[in-house]
């Protein structure tokens, strides 16, 4: 049961001292309502539906003991890393963890909050957030050589908010309640805000549609519901939606002949030409590639349509023998080919790109050949690389 409280606790300032900065806690998350992705709005907005029936419904009160803390730790946990930038995370992640400290240490000190009890619940949380903060530390030892500090702090935050949750959940009924609803109130007041954002992104991109189909004076329209659109899916981070958006309101420039403003929304070149420079390749050595197997990738965005895939490459010969270079778009084997000069030449491999999405280019050197005596090493370099579209398939 919670703990009765008398008047005079409630008259203290220092009583109210940890609530505050619990309450402070509890509406951070609010900073962030409008900087977050559609998949942490969903997982705010889940939870937080049945949190709310449990901790507003009288019929079940037996169970706040449990949701509560739950809630609470949940919901902050949210907020740790999704601000836009390392600089603004670093910041966001200090200020929960510090007045989340404070607030703890304000309800260990403070008369009235003393009669803390660690459960049989209590110390598993304990035990389970200090072995995943052994793990997640052996797992980057061996797998990056490192030791970074952020993940480990986060679960020790995670369970300083357990604690913090249950010292609410056992005090007095004021209070818990009070912040209880309001933790609900802020929880599903963002994740709503959240579901409205998706509702006007897909809102907007019907309304270009329907105002395309119009022509004429309406391009002007549809061309303006298309960038919200973009706007809205690019803040939510759906990758689906932004291309449907930037293909459509490039299709919408194209029909007015504007094809160079219509090749920069898809972040292409007049023309509709993308370019990979040197620096893009990834791989144990990037574009340089001379041992056995070697291979070297990029990520690029695609469009529906036929397009070129040029390729500057060079190559040492060995035992009169250039090096093969075998080229592959989306696990896709483009061909093999002999880079027959050490000087940079192009090598074009015309391909049909059936929908819009992520592709990865491939090259990889697979005819390797190497002696130590006499020296003979023979060697593949990648410069750089080059999509050009031949035709953009508009009504795909």
């Amino acid at each position: 049961m919670p703990t009765p409280t008398t008047y005079a606790q409630l008259e203290s300032p220092w009583y109210w001292l940890p609530v505050g900065l619990t309450a402070a806690v509890v509406v951070l998350p609010l900073a962030q309502y409008d900087h977050l992705t559609a998949l942490h709005y969903l997982r705010l907005l889940g939870p937080g539906l049945g949190v709310a029936a449990v901790v507003l419904g009288p019929w079940v009160p037996g169970l706040r003991r449990i949701i509560l803390p739950l809630a609470l730790v949940f919901s902050l946990a949210q907020f740790g890393a999704v601000t836009r930038g390392p600089v603004a995370e670093d910041t966001f992640f200090a200020l929960t963890s510090g007045l989340t400290t404070l607030a703890w240490a304000a309800y260990l000190v403070v008369p009235g909050w003393r009669a803390v009890r660690f459960t049989t619940v209590d110390w598993v949380a304990a035990v389970l957030a200090l072995l995943l903060v052994a793990g997640l530390g052996l797992h980057a030892r061996l797998t990056h050589g490192a030791y970074p500090w952020t993940a480990q702090l986060r679960v020790g935050v995670a369970l300083a908010l357990w604690l913090l949750g249950r010292q609410l959940a056992v005090g007095p009924a004021l209070p818990t309640r009070t912040l209880g609803r309001l933790l609900v109130a802020v929880w599903l007041a963002i994740a709503l805000w959240g579901v409205g954002k998706v509702g006007r992104l897909y809102y907007q991109l019907s309304r270009g549609d329907r105002l395309q189909a119009q022509a004429g004076a309406a391009f002007q329209a549809s061309s303006a519901a298309y960038s919200e659109a973009l706007t809205l899916a690019r803040s939510l981070d759906l990758t689906g939606a932004q291309g449907r958006a930037k293909f459509s309101l490039a299709r919408n420039l194209h029909l007015q002949h504007r094809d160079d403003e219509a090749a920069g929304v898809l972040g292409l070149e007049p023309g509709f030409v993308a370019r990979v420079p040197i620096t893009a390749w990834q791989g144990e050595r990037g574009g340089d590639l001379w041992s056995p197997d070697a291979a070297c990738w990029v990520d690029q965005e695609l469009f529906p349509g036929q397009l070129q895939v040029r390729i500057i490459a060079s190559g040492d010969a060995a035992l009169g023998v250039w090096p093969l270079m075998r080229v592959k778009l989306a696990n896709h084997q483009l061909g093999d080919v002999s880079v027959i000069t050490a000087e940079k030449a192009p090598y074009t491999f015309l391909v049909d790109v059936p929908k819009y999405g992520e592709q990865r280019l491939e090259i990889h050197f697979i005819n390797d050949y190497y002696n130590k005596e006499p020296y003979v090493d023979r060697n593949l370099k990648i410069w750089t690389a080059e999509f050009a579209y031949t035709n953009v398939a508009w009504e795909r």
